[in-house]
């Protein structure tokens, strides 16, 4: 038989166990959290916001209230934004002390991972993004150990491994085309990915800059840019060994002397 003791211990459990799963069904469920106790997410890959776009949210909660908790990794008692950064600056904006949240407790392993993945796909589902700013953006996912290979990024966004490595291909394209993207010019990924194949700086440039100004299109720039055709060899001596004819082309040279030269030597190596 269990003592006295024992069976004290078994209720205290008890008890212990069902704050725990009244907790765990408060974090589910969501709670008011205090807005200044939030960290902002340091694995965001954007971290702008339009002044316009967050006072319109403003007033849509002003209106309606918030329709959505946001999301928070609960990391070794700390506070992090994983989800809904917009709306923390709007009630920020409106004065407000408290955001409903949903909390998750995670290893720092599994924030980086999950916090990287939503923060990602949240702005991706809101095309806010360019194609350079995503390559920018898996290329620190990469360094900060969060994904390793394109298919982890691949299978973290949604999106297909091949439509990864054509993006992350952005990533050799010379620094002046790609401020020129980030400052807001707008050229589709297929043609910026034939332009990162160009070797030379100045002739990314200058294909960058003709297609901007619709002076050359894509088949264009493939032809012009990445064509691997091999220029026949002008060859001032040759000799047909079936009709036993040597040719010389007298014209390569810029005397007599030097073509009797270059035959005389074309001729002991026979």
């Amino acid at each position: 038989m269990k003592s006295s003791m024992d069976r004290g211990n078994v209720f205290l459990q008890i008890g212990e166990d069902r704050k725990k799963a009244t907790l765990l069904r408060q974090r589910m469920a969501g709670q008011e959290v205090e807005i200044n106790e939030l960290l902002e997410n340091p694995y965001q890959p954007r971290m702008e916001y339009k002044e316009e776009s967050i006072n319109e949210l403003a007033d849509s909660i002003k209106k309606s209230g918030l329709i959505q908790p946001i999301i928070i990794g609960v990391v070794e008692s700390k506070y992090y934004i994983i989800a809904g950064h917009r709306r923390v600056k709007a009630y920020q904006k409106l004065g407000y002390e408290k955001i409903q949240a949903l909390l998750r407790d995670y290893t720092l392993d599994e924030f980086k991972r999950v916090s990287s993945s939503q923060t990602l796909i949240e702005n991706i589902q809101r095309e806010n993004l360019s194609h350079l700013e995503l390559a920018l953006a898996f290329n620190r996912l990469i360094d900060n150990g969060v994904f390793r290979t394109y298919e982890d990024i691949a299978n973290g966004i949604g999106k297909s491994e091949i439509y990864v490595k054509k993006v992350m291909s952005l990533l050799k394209l010379c620094k002046k085309v790609q401020q020129e993207i980030l400052n807001g010019q707008k050229i589709p990924l297929e043609v910026l990915e034939v332009i990162a194949k160009i070797k030379s700086e100045s002739k990314q440039i200058e294909a960058f800059e003709r297609y901007f100004k619709k002076e050359i299109d894509l088949k264009a720039i493939k032809a012009e840019y990445l064509s691997n055709k091999i220029k026949p060899k002008n060859t001032p001596i040759s000799f047909n060994e079936k009709k036993g004819i040597v040719s010389i082309n007298l014209s390569q040279y810029t005397s007599k002397d030097e073509a009797i030269k270059a035959f005389t030597a074309f001729l002991k190596q026979m």
